[in-house]
């Protein structure tokens, strides 16, 4: 009978500790990101494309950083329809995503155009909780902000 109390008094803590380990958690929410979809452009018109970062609220006077190249690519399904990406001159390995927090100007010296993007918004979440613990493993919680509404060119979209 003492064996089996030592040996539930050695149990009884460690059920304990695996039980108050489950404690929540904040984690960070993503920002939302813009997904340049153009429609009516060829790859020529993309080819020497750049995007350029800035300060928000700078009137464009800012740049926190620019695109080292563009990649367009055309959407097999829809023909007048691509999809492009922008990777960092400061790591050219690195996304230059368009997020909210600055100003963005997309420029296609080709066409002689210049799009600027301001006023970006999103929902306001910034942090999820979310259990942890050892009983049952994490719950993974994917946490991202969703944009409603940006400026381009003087023109709002929502969304």
């Amino acid at each position: 009978m003492q064996n089996l109390l030592s040996r539930s008094g050695l149990l009884l803590p460690l059920c304990a500790a695996l039980f108050t380990s489950c404690r929540p958690e904040n984690i960070t929410c993503t920002n939302g990101t813009i997904q340049v979809r153009p429609v009516g452009f060829s790859e020529n018109d993309f080819s020497a494309a750049k995007v350029v970062r800035y300060s928000q609220g700078s009137s464009f006077s800012t740049p926190v950083d620019s695109t080292a190249k563009v990649y367009y690519a055309p959407d097999p399904y829809s023909p007048d329809t691509a999809s492009f990406s922008a990777y960092s001159s400061s790591d050219s390995s690195h996304p230059l995503f368009i997020i909210p927090g600055y100003d963005y100007q997309i420029i296609l010296p080709s066409l002689g155009r210049t799009f600027s993007v301001t006023n970006i918004t999103q929902t306001g979440k910034t942090h999820e909780s979310y259990k942890r613990g050892l009983i049952g493993g994490d719950k993974l919680i994917i946490c991202y902000n969703s944009v409603t509404q940006v400026n381009v060119d003087g023109n709002v979209f929502t969304g």
